[in-house]
């Protein structure tokens, strides 16, 4: 939608300000659904567009303007969220910005800053949208490629301003879709499409970590995956729940090879050489298990392109 200046609220009239170097809505910014300014709204949409002024001054295009900027957390899988636990809300943390013609995802820390990732897909390769739940919103995505994906932990406010939004976005960008089709990664340095699992901007020359080197890492030192992606809680845990496997396992294998003998109670059987081998087994199984998870978690990460 090209027009910076469509009525989205019936009583009120289009207004484009800037805040600081950023052109803005201040009739959308700032409203929920039904076009009533509030405070907090304004607040955490200030505060989040003055963390991100930098990245967005920068990959804003001259036909465009912030309409809303919402908190909410990145897609994963459900695997994902069985494994990561309670981190995932850290991790997983962004602020979404919704222009008149696309949508940004921008990855933040703790504190709002931005973690030079971004990912961006206009509303013309947006297939179909829905906002759903009570309490807490998700905003469900199809792309025309066929992807899907699912922003969620959207407070109630912002989900139903983002679907309000959309309800006029979405039918006035039918006939914008681009090459892409879905969404796609933008260079944090030139804000350049980036290829998928090519690991260097083609425009600028910025690297990226990449998959190979994230894969040695996680195989052969303990935590080192998670490290490699940045996710320094999960690298401490992962270092010291494998150091422990490690040396259990060294014991284990030292008792199965007759080398050393294993605590025993009065009147308990020995441990065998059988019996010792097993539980090497068991351990080997276990922490190839843990390596596999590891990979998985810190692929999905790596192919957001985390700066070298």
């Amino acid at each position: 939608m090209r027009d910076i200046y469509t009525r989205f609220h019936a009583d009120q009239n289009p207004r484009v300000v800037s805040f600081s170097t950023l052109k803005v809505r201040e009739d959308t910014l700032y409203t929920n659904a039904a076009g009533e300014e509030k405070s907090r709204i304004r607040k955490r949409a200030e505060k989040a567009l003055t963390k991100l002024e930098e990245p967005l001054r920068k990959v804003l295009g001259a036909d465009e303007v912030i309409l809303y900027a919402a908190g909410a957390l990145a897609p994963v899988t459900t695997f994902e969220q069985l494994t990561f636990g309670w981190y995932i809300y850290q991790s997983s943390r962004s602020v979404l910005v919704i222009t008149n013609l696309r949508l940004l995802q921008f990855r933040v820390g703790t504190n709002g800053n931005w973690r030079s990732q971004v990912r961006s897909v206009g509303w013309g390769d947006v297939e179909e949208v829905k906002v759903k739940g009570l309490l807490s919103k998700t905003l469900q995505l199809k792309y025309r490629d066929g992807r899907k994906e699912k922003y969620w932990g959207i407070q109630r406010v912002d989900g139903n301003k983002i679907q309000f939004l959309l309800e006029t976005l979405m039918p006035a960008s039918t006939a914008e879709a681009s090459a892409a089709n879905g969404v796609m990664s933008l260079c944090p340095g030139c804000f350049c499409p980036l290829t998928s699992r090519v690991y260097q901007c083609s425009k600028c020359g910025m690297s990226f970590r990449d998959e190979r080197s994230m894969l040695w890492r996680s195989l052969l030192i303990p935590g080192g995956g998670y490290f490699y992606a940045r996710l320094w809680f999960l690298g401490a845990m992962d270092c010291l729940a494998e150091a422990i496997l490690l040396l259990m396992l060294i014991v284990w294998v030292l008792i199965a090879l007759g080398l050393t003998a294993p605590a025993s109670r009065p009147n308990e059987a020995p441990t065998t050489a059988e019996d010792a081998l097993i539980v090497v087994v068991f351990l080997v199984v276990i922490l190839a298990i843990k390596k596999g998870v590891t990979i998985y978690h810190c692929r999905r990460r790596i192919r957001e392109f985390i700066p070298v």
